[in-house]
């Protein structure tokens, strides 16, 4: 399969630990079973001010090749923005498009076995346009276990950490339910039907995977998780942080957006969703 990973940074001077968990999803990510696959990696920079991240970026280059790509911006494009561009370049020129897309935030780290139970379930179903892992998190209750990655920590020692903890979170390999997640893999059949994000989204972060979701949902595409997939993410691990961005406005006014743009049927998919985590963590009966 033609894999296009998509990763958004934005690494502050301020908190040093932005560069370590980039560089922890990166180096789990290039250790997992996405190197079975014919990959590509595209980071958009959205304005880090860590001048460290430009080095980590030029030895990106020399280790990965041609396989990497690296777009640069002063200015932070947001998410909607910011993922469009990067899997508008992934798939130009040179007669490469992707099977699927992997949308990775800095905080995520992964186990060397991920993405082959996603793969091979969407396969199988031609109709899902997303599918995500179960997640482990120490931040949010839509999770199968609460971890916490130390990134001050050494690396190895911390995935083999994670390894253990996913072991025991991946016991309902079979179960499958609907719900949104990330890393999320989408078909790109799907992206490009709904055209990506909504780039009209006036905030820089949230809502854009809900939204984007109900117009999939709409369109027929079914949206799940597989738990036979274990990912961690630490969750929020920079929305907060001064010069990133303001996380609560931007969920404020891009909530209005929607509301307006999609009525109230786009307030019941946005509570569907809801209970659709929450049993599918096992909150409430399913």
């Amino acid at each position: 399969m033609r894999i296009g990973v998509n990763l958004l940074v934005r690494n502050m001077a301020d908190n040093p630990l932005h560069l370590a968990a980039t560089r922890f999803a990166v180096r789990s990510l290039l250790e997992s079973d996405l190197l079975s696959h014919d990959w590509r990696l595209m980071i958009l920079d959205n304005g880090s001010g860590c001048p460290a991240t430009s080095i980590y970026y030029d030895w990106m280059s020399v280790e990965l090749g041609s396989r990497l790509g690296i777009a640069r911006f002063k200015e932070n494009l947001g998410i909607a923005r910011g993922r469009n561009y990067c899997n508008k370049i992934l798939q130009a020129g040179g007669g490469w498009i992707p099977d699927y897309i992997v949308e990775m935030h800095t905080d995520h780290v992964f186990p060397k076995i991920w993405l082959a139970p996603i793969i091979e379930y969407m396969e199988t179903l031609p109709d899902c346009g997303i599918m995500g892992p179960a997640l482990l998190s120490p931040n949010v209750h839509w999770c199968v276990n609460q971890i916490k990655i130390d990134y001050n920590q050494p690396y190895k020692e911390q995935i083999n950490f994670l390894q253990s903890c996913v072991a025991f979170a991946s016991h309902d390999v079979f179960r499958i339910m609907p719900g949104l997640t990330h890393p999320a893999v989408k078909r790109w059949k799907m992206v490009e039907e709904l055209g990506g994000y909504d780039e009209d989204l006036p905030g820089l972060t949230n809502y854009e995977d809900t939204e984007e979701a109900y117009r999939a949902h709409k369109a027929g595409w079914k949206i799940l998780i597989n738990f036979g997939s274990v990912v961690y993410h630490h969750y929020h691990f920079s929305r907060c942080d001064p010069g990133v961005t303001n996380h609560l406005s931007d969920y404020e006014v891009n909530g209005r957006y929607c509301y307006a743009k999609h009525g109230e049927e786009f307030r019941d998919f946005e509570r569907e969703l809801g209970e659709w985590m929450d049993a599918a963590y096992g909150k409430v009966e399913a």
